[in-house]
C-alpha cells in the first residue's frame, strides 16, 4: 500500500487529520495577509504550526506549505 497522493493545492483534505503544518513565505510583510487564508482553510481546527520566512524554491510562489496528518 502505497502513500495516498494529496493534492498540493487544497489542504481541506487531510484539515480533520492534521497534526502539524508548516508555512513558508518569501517576504515577512506578508504575515497579516496569510492568517485570513489560513484561518478559511484550517476553519476551528487548532493544530500545532511553525510559520517560517525564507526563500522558496521557485520565485513565483508565494506560499509553500508542508502539511502532516495521521489517519
Amino acid at each position: 500500500m502505497g502513500t495516498p497522493r494529496i493534492d498540493y493545492f487544497d489542504i481541506t483534505k487531510i484539515t480533520d487529520n492534521l497534526v502539524k503544518a508548516t508555512m513558508i513565505i518569501p517576504n515577512a510583510a506578508e504575515i497579516p495577509a496569510s492568517r485570513p487564508a489560513r484561518a478559511e482553510a484550517l476553519g476551528d481546527r487548532r493544530s500545532a504550526s511553525t510559520l517560517i520566512v525564507a526563500g522558496l524554491a521557485n520565485p513565483a510562489w508565494k506560499i509553500e506549505i508542508e502539511a502532516i496528518a495521521c489517519a
